[in-house]
């Protein structure tokens, strides 16, 4: 099979990056024939002003984006397009050229864009679900969602209003690819159809089992208000015992350079490379994953389970499907920094339950979260698309 991969990187790598090159390397490594179609949102840095003002009109429908993935059917004719982020640089105009030469479009969704202005169901760090179903999505725009400002925000919701009304989502894409039940339900919520969206997790390569436990706790991800940083950093400074090892950057990286310069048990690390993250991820006692946002899935937690290493998570979203509370882990309150500070003085200070919950969580991944495991739900997906 001859499958287009196409994917727009974002100006902060993150888990939807990884998750393309997973996807694109999993199919070529069982002989699968892969194309890949990428563009950066950081070339968006460069613009110039009336470039920007183009970007506008081009995130809505995008002439370039069209004509580019035309060229590659009419020369390659693959099997299969499979888009994972096309916002803001690819646009939904690409899903047009898929439909002129028949061939069957898949869109994994892994944010929440196509029902909310700013893609998180986020606003003033509570969960707003006041665009939900709504055409156009007005709230948006009057609170400024996207980058925090009006007429991005403007921007983004005229795209949506548009795709609505002609029915793209449902006439244009053949299978939407959820990477849990909960954002299967929500994107139902948003309008789409319910046949059309198939339920894939997310996976990653086996880390291996850790052998030695160092005494500290791990967040792992993005610097973000949406992340719970600001909580987890209440949260530790009541346990001062106990040391917490921050690896990431974002917009609250000050913020976390501050507590980490004033606190003896808060140490920042900066970004790192996957492979020095994943390092750190293995050596401790848990990781710490306070979300306050609904997330389509979380990558930290399954790269902690591939490790053998529990998880402390928030009880929102799709993360309640993937912790199960006292055997892989155990759930607290989004935002409630006591509730988190117990729950972490709770587990610390019971290295043996530490270790059975650590095997327990290192069996989840085996089961439901290998590359083995994953690629035949991929190709059963694509190959209902093709005979649909």
């Amino acid at each position: 099979m001859k499958i287009l991969m196409a994917h727009d990187y974002y100006q902060q790598p993150g888990g939807e990056d990884i998750s393309f090159q997973a996807e694109s390397d999993l199919l070529e490594s069982n002989g699968q024939e892969v194309l890949r179609f990428t563009r950066d949102n950081d070339e968006i840095s460069d613009y110039s002003k009336l470039q920007k003002i183009k970007l506008a009109f081009n995130t809505i429908w995008s002439t370039p984006s069209f004509n580019q993935v035309e060229a590659i059917l009419q020369k390659e004719r693959p099997d299969i397009v499979h888009f994972q982020n096309i916002f803001p640089l690819i646009s939904p105009s690409a899903l047009y050229a898929c439909q002129k030469y028949s061939i069957p479009v898949i869109l994994s969704i892994r944010n929440y864009r196509l029902m909310c202005v700013n893609g998180l169901f986020l606003r003033d760090d509570r969960i707003c679900e006041d665009c939900l179903g709504m055409t156009p999505p007005l709230p948006g725009i009057i609170h400024a969602c996207y980058r925090k400002s009006h007429l991005q925000s403007a921007v983004v919701a005229t795209m949506l209003t548009f795709y609505r009304s002609i029915q793209t989502w449902n006439k244009k894409i053949d299978s939407f690819i959820t990477p849990s039940e909960f954002t299967r339900t929500m994107l139902i919520r948003g309008g789409v159809s319910e046949k059309k969206i198939k339920v894939k997790p997310n996976f990653i390569q086996d880390l291996g089992e850790r052998e030695e436990i160092e005494d500290y706790v791990v967040f792992v991800g993005r610097l973000s208000p949406e992340k719970g940083v600001i909580p987890l950093l209440k949260a530790i400074l009541k346990v001062p015992k106990i040391k917490l090892v921050i690896v990431g950057d974002g917009p609250l990286r000050k913020n976390v350079i501050l507590a980490s310069d004033g606190h003896s048990n808060i140490t920042y690390l900066g970004h790192l490379g996957q492979a020095q993250s994943m390092k750190v991820l293995k050596s401790a006692r848990f990781l710490v994953y306070p979300t306050i946002c609904y997330e389509t899935f979380g990558r930290s937690i399954i790269e902690a389970y591939a490790c053998g290493v529990p998880v402390i998570a928030s009880r929102i979203g799709a993360v309640t499907e993937l912790v199960r509370d006292g055997k892989t882990g155990f759930l607290v309150n989004p935002g409630d920094d006591d509730d988190l500070s117990e729950k972490i003085k709770n587990l610390w200070d019971n290295p043996d339950l530490c270790k059975q919950i650590g095997k327990n969580a290192r069996q989840e991944y085996l089961n439901r979260y290998t590359p083995e495991t994953n690629y035949p739900l991929l190709m059963k997906i694509y190959d209902s698309a093709l005979k649909n």
